[in-house]
């Protein structure tokens, strides 16, 4: 399972979603999808506004 959950993570691009959920083993999973797609915004938004500085 923790293959297969790494395989389609790196797939989508979202790698640090395993190692985030090894981190919140014992949470609850509400906190820890919450958690890890609000970094994923944050990112998303820093890469963002990295690019439209470049242009």
């Amino acid at each position: 399972m923790n293959t297969a959950l790494s395989d389609i993570c790196r797939q989508l691009r979202l790698a640090y979603i395993v190692e985030t959920k090894n981190e919140w083993n014992n949470s609850n999973p509400t906190e820890l999808i919450e958690s890890i797609l609000s970094a994923d915004l944050e990112g998303r938004r820093r890469a963002k506004l990295g690019k439209s500085e470049q242009a």
